[in-house]
């Protein structure tokens, strides 16, 4: 089963900042073959557009290790925007905002929202609590 993310920017050039990201994540090779990523529209097109401009970005992740793997691209594709882009990020009911204080918080949060324990592709809580405290290795 994919895990399923929607993510829309939050600002005056969202279309742009969602383009990027998406350019962005299809260049990232630990995610060839891993992540698709669809752009949809939400409302009509604005009146200074000529067509459909897009709103959302749906992500669908097949792996845990590849949502590790979004998580950092994500995190990195914010922090060399310096700033400039913040994200609203939803998987289910669970709706997130980015960038944190930090790149760290950031990567933090983005990983809380991937990996909530309640998806079978990411293992059970037991499992996650040890690969937490082994560093992610996934070894005792």
């Amino acid at each position: 089963m994919a895990l399923l993310l929607e993510i829309s920017a939050l600002g005056a050039d969202s279309e742009y900042e969602l383009r990027s990201l998406h350019r962005w994540i299809g260049a990232d090779e630990t995610l060839t073959g891993a992540c698709t990523g669809t752009p949809r529209a939400f409302g009509p097109p604005r009146p200074d557009h000529m067509g459909l401009g897009f709103d959302i970005l749906e992500l669908a992740v097949n792996s845990g290790l590849a949502a590790g793997a979004l998580a950092v691209s994500i995190a990195s594709w914010l922090d060399a925007r310096r700033g400039t882009a913040r994200l609203r990020m939803t998987r289910g009911r669970v709706v997130v905002e980015v960038p944190a204080d930090t790149p760290e918080a950031t990567l933090t949060v983005i990983r809380a929202l991937l990996h909530d324990g309640n998806d079978e592709n990411h293992g059970t809580d037991e499992e996650q609590d040890t690969r937490a405290a082994d560093g992610g290795t996934g070894r005792e």
